[in-house]
Order: structure tokens, then sequence, then C-alpha cells
């Protein structure tokens, strides 16, 4: 038997991922992850490092796990879609405990963060009641030299 490929009324555009609707999505869904304390550190070290420096530049504390909920919390309330800083389509993670997954990095402007310009890269790891976020970083931007 031969199938025939019916065309496509979308021949010739080029689909750019991460589109509008796939970064809500995983906005939407790192969110309510979060909330639920359900995220853990890509790498604990560098993460250590990026709590130290929030905590000594803005004065926040930073030492309790609930106390990072809140904040990342409040990071993902102010991120719009337009924010997206990463690249198009996503990079696999390197790090082992991302399990190679997609990275969602933003930036932007944060009221929560006294007008500081932030940086904060996640993925999104495991599948059903394994559901998490994998934070990679969160710091204030840096100079890219």
């Amino acid at each position: 038997m031969r199938y025939h490929v019916i065309p496509s009324k979308r021949t010739g555009q080029v689909s750019e991922r991460p589109s509008k609707r796939e970064l809500y999505k995983k906005l939407t869904e790192a969110s309510l992850l979060i909330k639920s304390g359900k995220w853990f550190p890509a790498d604990a070290g560098k993460l250590q490092a990026n709590w130290d420096e929030l905590e000594s530049k803005f004065g926040l504390d930073t030492s309790l796990l609930e106390d990072r909920t809140q904040i990342l919390t409040a990071v993902l309330r102010e991120i719009e879609i337009e924010d997206y800083a990463g690249r198009r389509p996503p990079q696999k993670s390197y790090e082992p405990a991302a399990n190679g997954g997609e990275m969602f990095a933003f930036h932007w402007e944060s009221d929560f963060f006294q007008k500081s310009e932030i940086y904060f890269k996640f993925c999104l790891t495991g599948t059903d009641s394994g559901r998490r976020v994998c934070v990679l970083s969160i710091h204030p931007q840096r100079d890219p030299k």
C-alpha cells in the first residue's frame, strides 16, 4: 500500500522554538511546581554561590529552603514571555542533575530585586508526580565579558 502525504498549508514556514505559547506553559508549570516545593538545584555549589550573591547584594535571607522557595516564586510571578533570553531552540543542559533537559533562560528588570536586572535559568525534569524544576542559576545580570 502506498501512502500519500498531504501538503501542509504551513510549507515554508519555520517554527521557531520556543513559541510564546510554549514559554507560557513552561513558566506556568514551573511556578506551580516551585510553589509546591518541587524544585532542586542543578549544581548545589553553583546555586549556593548565587544565593550568597543575592543575599549580599539585596540583604535577603536565603539560608532556609522556605526563603529560597519564596524568592523563586516571586521571580516567576515577575517574568514575562518577552523576557526569554535563551537560545532558539533551547539548549540541552550539560548538568547531570538536569538529565539533558531543555534550558529556559530569562533576563528582566526585577521589582523584587530593587529594579536590578536579573538572570534566571531552569529546566523541567521528570514526569507525572516526579516532575520537578531544576534551577540552574539565579543572579544579577553579569557583563558578558
